[in-house]
């Protein structure tokens, strides 16, 4: 690994572990308040720090940072603009735009391979908005009573493995290499899946009548856990 990719991958570790710390913190504070205003703002500066930062590594790339990854930042600047309209639009438009902003993730994967602008920044801001959008999501539907509050549980554990992997870094030995690359090669295609699950579910529970959102949430957050799970294991 280069020095320059040595620097990025080290920015982007400092920078997760406030990120994921200011998560918890803000949705704590959003459910003790219920307004999620503060938590907003928290991440409209973490990110915005991060684009910044990160932008001098990708000096190769067209457009300052490659096409799928200014996608990826339309699709982050689209949740915040949703996150302070959620009391104000009805459940049938904020199903279709935030349907739209999951199927924007699907065409920045596209441009990248298309293009073959393959960057680390480019994965990481993409599975990072992934994150801010559940729990974006989840707090929502929490505050509505849509969902049991549990599922704030599973919505949060991308942060709180976060902190997590921050201080269990250490130098891997052989063996341990060898538990994570199988981790890696038998959990890839299960947490992929689950995630879309997870997501559907929060989609749909704008739109679907009484307890289903319940039951459908509580399946998908209990995977999500599993799988969390998992990828701990292989840590």
């Amino acid at each position: 690994m280069s020095p320059k990719e040595l620097n990025s991958d080290r920015l982007y570790k400092n920078w997760l572990l406030l990120h994921s710390i200011l998560n918890v913190l803000g949705v704590g504070y959003a459910v003790w308040q219920g307004s999620i205003l503060l938590w907003l703002a928290l991440n409209i500066c973490s990110f915005s720090y991060f684009i910044s930062q990160m932008r001098i590594y990708l000096i190769n790339f067209p457009a300052f940072i490659g096409y799928a990854s200014w996608v990826t930042i339309f699709r982050l600047l689209l949740l915040f603009v949703l996150g302070f309209l959620l009391e104000v639009l009805n459940s049938y438009v904020l199903f279709s735009l935030f349907a739209f902003a999951i199927a924007l993730d699907g065409l920045d994967g596209y441009l990248a391979r298309k293009f073959k602008h393959h960057s680390d920044f480019g994965a990481r801001i993409d599975m990072e908005t992934d994150a801010f959008l559940v729990m974006l999501l989840t707090l929502y539907h929490v505050q509505e009573q849509t969902i049991p509050q549990w599922i704030l549980l599973p919505a949060l554990m991308r942060f709180l493995v976060g902190i997590l992997t921050y201080f269990a870094m250490t130098k891997e030995s052989p063996s341990r290499m060898f538990r994570n690359t199988i981790a890696e090669v038998t959990t890839r295609m299960f947490r992929a899946t689950i995630a879309v699950v997870f997501f559907v579910s929060l989609l749909f529970a704008f739109v679907l009548p009484d307890d289903w959102p319940h039951y459908l949430t509580s399946i998908a957050g209990g995977l999500i856990l599993l799988s969390f799970g998992l990828e701990i294991i292989g840590q």
